[in-house]
């Protein structure tokens, strides 16, 4: 049979589109799009109550004010877990984009580990800070600050928590290839900006008791 010099052509045609179909970036979904609106809103809320935590308890406002002693290795040790959470959900990102996926459920659990320590740290912060200072008993506003934003950024915490459970049972499962990993990036970008806020958060903190 003869091969006609239009079927080297559309052959050459056809490996050509395989490669830039390949090539091609896997296009941004409508859940990308909602969870950026949804961190956006967020960074508003979050900004205008570290500004608020600020203002209330910078000293030439409130000289009186007594300043909360600082609990420096839980919040530390809490910051060096979140941080370490949003590498290894790096690590697992970048595998599936290369569609690694059998080590995205094993980097995922690492991150879930990491943000139940987080939690718990946290909760034993707020122990400590009650015991220390009861803020309803002594008024101390900063006390209370610090218990009630820690407190919406662990809520945060647990809804990602949450999610982050739901997915790695997926990716468990094989959902997740490199072409198909949105809701793996989404999970990422929201862990992160929780990182950024808990950063954010620390420096507030230190900042006011210094």
């Amino acid at each position: 049979m003869a091969i006609r010099p239009s079927d080297g052509f559309t052959l050459r045609t056809n490996v050509t589109q395989q490669r830039m179909t390949t090539d091609q970036p896997v296009p941004t979904g409508v859940g990308t799009l909602g969870m950026k609106l949804f961190i956006a809103s967020l960074s508003f809320i979050f900004a205008a109550s570290i500004l608020l935590y600020l203002l209330l308890l910078a000293p030439e406002e409130s000289p009186a004010i007594e300043h909360l002693p600082v609990i420096a290795a839980g919040v530390f040790v809490s910051t060096a877990l979140i941080l370490a959470s949003s590498v290894t959900l790096r690590r697992g990102s970048r595998a599936v984009r290369a569609d690694r996926c059998d080590e995205l459920a094993v980097w995922l659990k690492r991150t879930l580990w990491l943000g139940y320590g987080f939690g718990a740290l946290q909760t034993a912060n707020w122990v400590l800070v009650w015991i220390a200072v009861d803020p309803f008993a002594s008024g101390n506003r900063h006390a209370g600050f610090f218990i009630v934003l820690t407190i919406v950024h662990a809520l945060h915490v647990v809804g990602g928590v949450v999610r982050l459970v739901q997915i790695t049972r997926r990716a468990q499962q094989g959902e997740f290839s490199a072409a198909h990993h949105e809701p793996v990036t989404n999970m990422a970008m929201y862990w992160h900006f929780l990182d950024v806020v808990w950063l954010l958060l620390v420096l507030a903190i230190v900042g006011v008791s210094i």
